[in-house]
This record gives structure tokens, C-alpha cells and sequence, in this order.
């Protein structure tokens, strides 16, 4: 009898392995497909062979970001291995952004299922969806952690993803953003680190021209908290958050061969830089000690307000963020 019902036990489990895999073999088959913007991180573990661990722009959800019952928790509460989803955003660049993280199951659209991982100090909610492994040769995921960051340049690797109605995603393969970025901070003098001035390098890292849209007054960057990885104060926002940009023109767009750049510069210490927490405006020179930290993010304009440019059909349409900087820091 004992014999019989460890071999019920045992064929049971086969059933849900073998239901559990048929499922995933369908999802990567019939599933909507996206991309997930990404970077590797330690390419290679002694214990389960050769992979890339990856580091998803949704796998920190700011607290501003969840709804149902996750509305009102703080970090600290966050059960880990709670069943959480993340209702997801298409770009025009085939990116998909995160919408909201709740604890309820979204009626519809693009969601991943996920669950909470474990907490760490600061106002966001880490989750993991089973997707932080990428198998592959050792000579690829070695390639993989070392074509993010060509010079200064840092490229986003973009993960290819099958994902159900029922928010069960699989990994199908990757590809390279087209664009990459490096940051240059300029600070007050060597000894005083306050950052005054940040330029942005759009670097063309793919192998076909392209064409980025430099808007005038730098309105083709955004500055915006870092909410998912700063621990400091979240109150100081961009002045300029939500104004209207200046159309495109011929002279705005600018054509990049494969492995040109160009360079945009901001002064943050002109006023229509500067940030406010309500009650107080400040450039960010002044905010050493609050912790706030921000990111100038490149967004092109929508096709449709392009169309009449000379080389619309050039342009690069997605975001694009910098590093983080703020304080005389730099992420």
C-alpha cells in the first residue's frame, strides 16, 4: 500500500512537471511577445554553469507605482514570495514600461506575474517574474556583460518575452538597443562636487543609420527623480515636468552613421532646470545633503509629430535614460 502511494505521489509530480512545461513550450510559442529593458550583471555562476543574472528596470517598483492592496505598504511590511503583477505599457520602441505593480489580477491587457523578493531600505518594492537567468555559452555571456559598456558608452540590452493572458512570461532571446548613452557630470571645481552642468552622449552603436531629434533648449530630455533606486528625498521635481516641447523640424534631426554621436548639454543652473519640492526651488547644486537623486532621460517625439521632417523615417522612436546623478553622486 505504502509502495503504491509513493508511486501515486511520484507520477502526480511528473504530471505537474510535465503540465507546468507544456504550458511554458505553448507561452513561447503563442505568446505576446515584448521587450524588457535590462542590464547583465555576473555573467557566469560556478554552481548552475554559464548565464547572465539580469537586473530588470521593473524588478524595482517605486511605492508611488502600487495599487490594490499593495496601496499604503510600507517596504518593511512587504511579505516576500507575496503574488503580485505588473500591468505593462507597449513604447513605440517595443519597450515595455511599467504601468502600475498590484496584488490584484489586471481584466486585461500586457501583465507579468511576479512576487516580491526580499526588502531593502528605501521607497521601492523589489520583484522578481522569473526571468533574472538567461542561459547561455561561457563565450556569450561573457560578450553579453561586456557589450553594455563600450568606452563611456553604456548600451541597454533588451530581453525578448513571451508572456499568457495569465502573466506566465518566457524568455525567447535578446537584442541590443540601437542606442547608447554616456553621461559627463561637471562639477563646481575638484574639491566642491555640487553638479552644475550634466552633457548626454546618443551614440549610433548599430550597424544602420539612424537619426536622433535634438530639440531647442535640450526639450528633448526630461529631468526625472530616480525613484527606483534613490533613498533620499523624492519631493524635489523637475520645473518643467509636463510643459509642452517645440515641434520638429529639418534642423532638429540629426543624422548618426553607425558609431557617430552627438552631444546634448544641460545647465542646471539655469532656472528652467531647476527643481521643486513644493515650497522651495533650488538647482540640484544646492540639494548636497537631501539624497535626491535624478535622471536626464532622452524621449523622442511620437512618429506622428515627426512625419514632416526631412529624415523622419531615421529616427530612433524610445527612451533613453542617464545615469543617475545628484549630490556630487553618480550611480
Amino acid at each position: 500500500m505504502r509502495a503504491k502511494l509513493v508511486l501515486l505521489v511520484i507520477v502526480l509530480q511528473l504530471l505537474v512537471l510535465g503540465y507546468m512545461a507544456g504550458e511554458r513550450e505553448w507561452v513561447l510559442h503563442k505568446g505576446e511577445v515584448t521587450y524588457l529593458r535590462t542590464a547583465p550583471m555576473d555573467p557566469v555562476d560556478p554552481f548552475r554553469g554559464s548565464y547572465v543574472r539580469l537586473d530588470f528596470d521593473i524588478s524595482r517598483v517605486p511605492t508611488n507605482q502600487v495599487r490594490g492592496g499593495l496601496a499604503g505598504i510600507s517596504v518593511e511590511k512587504a511579505r516576500q514570495g507575496r503574488m503580485v503583477y505588473a500591468a505593462l505599457k507597449q513604447t513605440e520602441g517595443g519597450v515595455a514600461r511599467l504601468d502600475y505593480l498590484s496584488d490584484e489580477k489586471p481584466a486585461g491587457g500586457l501583465f507579468l506575474r511576479g512576487r516580491l523578493d526580499r526588502y531593502w531600505q528605501g521607497a521601492v518594492l523589489p520583484v522578481r517574474y522569473g526571468l533574472e537567468a538567461f542561459f547561455a555559452q561561457p563565450d556569450k555571456a561573457k560578450q553579453m556583460e561586456t557589450m553594455r559598456r563600450r568606452g563611456e558608452i553604456q548600451v541597454p540590452l533588451e530581453m525578448e518575452v513571451a508572456v499568457s493572458g495569465k502573466g506566465i512570461s518566457v524568455m525567447k532571446g535578446y537584442r541590443w538597443c540601437n542606442l547608447g548613452v554616456a553621461t559627463k557630470l561637471e562639477t563646481a571645481s575638484p574639491t566642491n562636487w555640487s553638479i552644475r552642468a550634466v552633457t548626454i552622449t546618443l551614440m549610433n552603436v548599430s550597424s544602420n543609420m539612424l537619426a536622433v531629434v535634438d530639440l531647442k533648449d535640450g526639450l528633448s530630455l526630461t529631468l526625472e527623480n530616480d525613484t527606483a533606486r534613490s533613498w533620499g528625498n523624492q519631493d524635489w521635481k523637475w520645473v518643467g515636468l509636463g510643459q509642452s516641447r517645440p515641434g520638429v523640424t529639418d534642423e532638429t534631426v540629426v543624422v548618426l552613421k553607425p558609431g557617430e554621436s552627438h552631444d546634448m548639454r544641460v545647465d542646471l543652473m539655469r532656472p528652467e532646470w531647476f527643481v521643486s519640492s513644493g515650497k522651495e526651488v533650488k538647482a540640484i547644486a544646492e540639494l548636497q545633503n537631501s539624497g535626491a537623486m535624478f535622471r536626464l532621460i532622452y524621449r523622442a517625439p511620437a512618429s506622428e509629430q515627426c512625419r514632416a521632417a526631412k529624415n523622419a523615417a531615421l529616427i530612433w522612436h524610445g527612451e533613453l535614460p542617464s545615469r543617475a546623478f545628484g549630490g556630487g553622486r553618480v550611480d
